[in-house]
């Protein structure tokens, strides 16, 4: 397992939104492993990726790791807004309460396209995927309720896979202190996952070098 980050990206987090969206995407070629990526966001919706771990494969243990280095490292700030998919090691992690990655440190919520996938993986059902995906961005908490009860109307499975996850982490009506800021996916870490789509098979060594490379580049032409 190897962790890394720069010194300018930690530095350049203190002034950006409190949340820290991360991923995990698998490497290929002769180096196998899963790239773990964490990316922050700031003022002008801009991506920073804070930082960055190759591991064997997602799992509890390893998650926990790279959370864990995350906070020694890159962000000391309470109450930031982790978001992520819903992988059962990932809720794991999160939930011991050791890392600082539970409330009142941070709080977790969940990506509402992983979310709406989720549902449509199980039910096979493109109307109720577009409606979930509707529901998650409603502001009203009143048309919101009233969505989710018409939601749950549609069988009893729908009502009780959609009511085994918490409102507040995937609906920006129940968003109370605003901590998502609007975020309501990981689509600007997997962002990241494309720029580095074709190094993914390089050495770890090269591999960090080139993400040195190219976040500089990207610092210098969006400032």
């Amino acid at each position: 397992m190897v962790f890394w980050t720069f010194k300018q990206y930690c530095e350049a987090f203190n002034y950006c939104k409190p949340i820290i969206l991360i991923d995990g995407t698998h490497l290929y070629g002769k180096y196998r492993g899963t790239l773990m990526i964490a990316t922050a966001v700031d003022g002008n919706n801009c991506i920073l990726p804070i930082a960055f771990a190759i591991v064997s494969g997602e799992n509890t243990d390893n998650w926990s790791w790279f959370l864990e280095l995350i906070r020694i490292h890159v962000a000391q700030k309470h109450e930031i807004c982790l978001i992520s998919d819903r992988h059962p090691c990932i809720l794991s992690a999160v939930n011991n309460v050791d890392l600082g990655w539970a409330p009142p440190q941070a709080y977790h919520v969940h990506c509402l396209r992983h979310v709406v996938s989720n549902f449509n993986h199980k039910f096979k059902n493109i109307m109720l995927k577009k409606q979930l995906k509707k529901l998650g961005y409603i502001t009203s908490r009143l048309d919101f309720d009233a969505g989710l009860e018409k939601f749950k109307e549609t069988s009893p499975q729908t009502a009780a896979w959609i009511n085994r996850i918490s409102k507040e982490k995937w609906s920006i009506a129940y968003d109370e202190q605003g901590r998502r800021f609007g975020h309501m996916t990981t689509n600007l870490s997997e962002c990241v996952n494309k720029v580095l789509k074709r190094v993914r098979n390089l050495p770890i060594t090269s591999l960090v070098r080139i993400t040195y490379s190219r976040l500089v580049a990207y610092f210098l032409e969006h400032g």
